[in-house]
């Protein structure tokens, strides 16, 4: 029959769009982090006394038709080292996500999604860069019972790139469970 107002597909309200933004700023005190040198073979503590996060992340939620949802959500921030007077290493300016998902029923849920992580530093000197990378992940998901039972496959075109120095991004993956 034809939605009731207010429910899902009922075009006439906006409440097929849906848009988040928030601001954030942590003050974080006694953090030790381990880096690894680039230039020498070496990885090392590295004990703040402070350090600072700031940032803001916008998020939005398009449902053009009932059975299909859009998504897109983008984070800016800055870590700081308050001591060492440089970023934090490995926290990115940008990165974001966009991803597809089709409901073909309450139960059922399958979702494509690509993320991409921007350039950070790689050392607390700020010396060297990590490159951005992208990758792409797909989701089915069942409603069974009180849980969900998932098969996600993450890394999808097995992308390469680096979280953190020598610690390159896992290739193709592939993940099924059950959650409460």
């Amino acid at each position: 029959g034809k939605p009731k107002s207010g429910a899902k597909g009922d075009m006439k309200k906006f409440d097929w769009i849906k848009v988040n933004a928030s601001v954030f700023y942590d003050l974080i005190l006694n953090r030790a982090t381990f880096t690894s040198d680039p230039i020498l073979p070496i990885g090392k503590y590295i004990n703040s006394d402070s350090v600072t996060m700031w940032g803001s992340t916008v998020d939005i939620e398009i449902n053009p038709h009932r059975f299909l949802f859009l998504r897109a959500s983008g984070t800016l921030g800055r870590a700081w080292d308050n001591i060492a007077g440089n970023e934090m290493p490995y926290k990115p300016h940008i990165q974001g996500l966009t991803a597809v998902s089709i409901q073909p029923t309450g139960r059922v849920t399958f979702s494509l999604e690509e993320q991409w992580l921007g350039r950070r530093y790689a050392d607390i000197e700020n010396r060297a860069l990590l490159g951005s990378f992208a990758q792409t992940n797909l989701k089915g998901e069942l409603k069974v019972g009180q849980g969900l039972a998932f098969v996600k496959i993450l890394n999808l075109l097995n992308t390469s790139g680096q979280d953190s120095p020598g610690f390159p991004v896992p290739g193709t993956t592939l993940y099924v469970g059950y959650t409460l």
